[in-house]
């Protein structure tokens, strides 16, 4: 799955990351792709190292 946009709280990205947790709990692969930057970059790293799924998560910051 891929997430392409600014890091804020509208977006909700936190519930993605708890999705992606728990569908790695039933046994599926999961691998999420963040594009963007924001405010929230650094609470998301933590949350994703929290959840278990920093391995599962690639954060690529802004693209142009």
């Amino acid at each position: 799955m891929a997430m392409l946009g600014r890091l804020s709280n509208e977006k909700n990205h936190a519930m993605l990351f708890r999705v992606a947790a728990s569908l790695q709990a039933l046994g599926k692969q999961v691998h999420l792709h963040v594009i963007g930057d924001g405010i929230l970059r650094e609470e998301l790293i933590r949350l994703a190292d929290q959840l278990q799924i920093s391995n599962k998560i690639t954060f690529y910051g802004v693209q142009t």
